[in-house]
């Protein structure tokens, strides 16, 4: 995977809370490049415990948020 790209989102989501809108590009996730994943891996470290915290690098727009 290149880097994984946000398509969708529910309103309501945590994703939606912490601001990820549709055509973001997650290029890490907990510090570990999305380029060096699988969708599978890349998806379970998105979908944690309930209450777990993950830290993202988002490119939107070609700029780091």
């Amino acid at each position: 995977m290149n880097s994984a790209r946000v398509s969708s989102g529910v309103s309501s989501s945590p994703a939606a809370k912490a601001g990820l809108r549709t055509g973001d590009y997650i290029r890490t996730i907990d510090a570990k490049p999305t380029r060096d994943m699988t969708v599978f891996e890349a998806n379970r470290l998105l979908h944690g415990a309930p209450g777990s915290k993950v830290t993202l690098l988002v490119i939107r727009r070609n700029a780091a948020d």
